[in-house]
Parts: C-alpha cells; sequence; structure tokens
C-alpha cells in the first residue's frame, strides 16, 4: 500500500523459516516482499477471502518440471512478468528464464 511519504509504500515483512520473523517493511524492500509473494503463491489464492481471484503465480511449482514444448519455458517468464506487473507500482518488468545444468 503506497502512502505519502514512500509511494512503495509500507506493510508487514514476514519469513517462513525458523525463527519467524515479522516486522514493518517500506520503500522498495516492501516492493522486493509482495513481488516474493505475489510470485510464490497460487494462482487465485486470494478469492477464498474474497479478495483479487487473478493474484497469485507460484513460480516455484514450476521448478524441476519437464517441459515437452519450446514455448513452455518462455511461457514461464511471460507469465511472472504478468504477474508481477499486475502491481501498480511496477511499470515494467523483464524475465528471463534459465535452464540449470541437467536441464
Amino acid at each position: 500500500m503506497a502512502t505519502i511519504g514512500d509511494p512503495l509504500g509500507c506493510d508487514i515483512y514476514c519469513t517462513t523459516g525458523f525463527p519467524l520473523v515479522m516486522r514493518l517493511c517500506w520503500g522498495e524492500e516492501n516492493l522486493q516482499a509482495a513481488s516474493l509473494r505475489r510470485l510464490s503463491s497460487d494462482d487465485g489464492c486470494l478469492e477464498s477471502i474474497g479478495d483479487d481471484p487473478s493474484y497469485g503465480y507460484n513460480v516455484g511449482k514450476q521448478l524441476n518440471k519437464s517441459f515437452d514444448r519450446p514455448g513452455d519455458m518462455a511461457a514461464v517468464g511471460a507469465r511472472s512478468m504478468a504477474e508481477l506487473e499486475k502491481d501498480e507500482r511496477i511499470v515494467r518488468v523483464r524475465a528471463r528464464v534459465i535452464v540449470g545444468e541437467g536441464g
């Protein structure tokens, strides 16, 4: 959520590891955390609470996946970019999908 003092907003930053950390973050850190949350959330995860039904694209579920068609990997990059650009604070995204060793 953007504020007058900081156009990138302020929110609660949470980690999922141990120990669990919850604190306020703002500015670029807030935008980074929001982007990470967006790309690690399942498609439509907010719909059940009456929020944005198009929120989320879990990139982690694409890891170690077998891509059979030539455009499959490019689609992961395109979906990631489109998901991030849903955030009004982000103007443009450029993603690159890289195949690791053995891929």
